[in-house]
């Protein structure tokens, strides 16, 4: 195995880490380098996302910078998620939300 990915398994596991501190039960990351052959001209992408289907995924130069935004907009969604209401589980809940003014 190559020094760069030993390198790699290492920064995938400390980033499994850091997910899973965050309670994301899944972690995409996906690395894109592209350009001409000259070392001046390639660009490097990370593409982080906690589903599936990446669809809320963050794409930048930086991977720490990425996964920053992913659990700060995470974040975000999961303070301003509706709140949902589930039915009373036991006969005594029930009564009292019977008897709760409106």
């Amino acid at each position: 195995m190559t020094q760069f990915e030993l390198m790699l398994r290492d920064t995938a596991a400390a980033l499994s880490a850091r997910f899973a501190d965050q309670n994301a039960g899944h972690l995409s990351l996906v690395i894109s380098i592209e350009g001409r052959t000259m070392p001046e001209d390639i660009k490097i992408t990370f593409r982080v996302s906690d589903q599936y289907y990446n669809g809320d995924a963050v794409s930048g130069g930086s991977l720490d910078a990425c996964v920053d935004e992913l659990f700060r907009r995470r974040g975000w969604s999961q303070a301003n998620a509706p709140l949902m209401l589930r039915p009373p589980t036991s006969p005594a809940e029930a009564a009292a939300v019977d008897d709760m003014p409106l």
